[in-house]
């Protein structure tokens, strides 16, 4: 039996579940969806036709600890691009295009630097930087700072539901 699109997942060599979706055109222009803080492979434009339209095969990725992925211990920024790799690979995708919105900015920008072979462009939308570095927190108003800064210490509070 198939996974429906929005409930696909492949498993990585460490054995975590990477979860995604697809909407859009199957034979178009793949690109890789990241996906903000609260998102999960579930966002998609309200009109999926604009991808049909544009011939844009749209793959909406869980990050770990979202969704249908599970949560990656000790990760760090520059581990995304191996599991989006991995992914590419699982879907015969030789190269495609990667685009983040807030939070997941930062990993496009990973995938960007780290696999420039099958990156062909990125894009980044309403992009936040990543949050390990000095003053990162600043003017961000206090239940923001909370929920981030405790995804490190508490993971659990942060997890979505699957």
């Amino acid at each position: 039996m198939t996974a429906p699109a929005t409930m696909q997942a492949i498993t990585l060599p460490d054995g975590r579940s990477l979860g995604f979706a697809e909407y859009g055109d199957p034979a178009g222009r793949p690109v890789f969806h990241f996906h903000g803080s609260g998102g999960s492979r579930l966002d998609r434009p309200a009109d999926e036709g604009v991808l049909q339209g544009q011939g844009i095969r749209l793959i909406s990725v869980d990050r770990p600890g979202h969704g249908l992925s599970d949560m990656q211990h000790n990760r760090r920024l520059v581990d995304w691009p191996q599991d989006v790799s991995r992914l590419a690979a699982c879907l015969g995708l030789r190269d495609f295009y990667v685009e983040g919105w807030s939070a997941g900015g930062p990993h496009a920008l990973a995938c960007a630097w780290s696999l420039p072979d099958q990156v062909k462009a990125v894009a980044l939308i309403a992009s936040v930087a990543p949050m390990d570095r000095r003053g990162a927190f600043t003017g961000l108003p206090l239940p923001n700072r909370v929920l981030a800064a405790s995804a490190r210490w508490a993971p659990a509070l942060t997890h979505l539901v699957r």
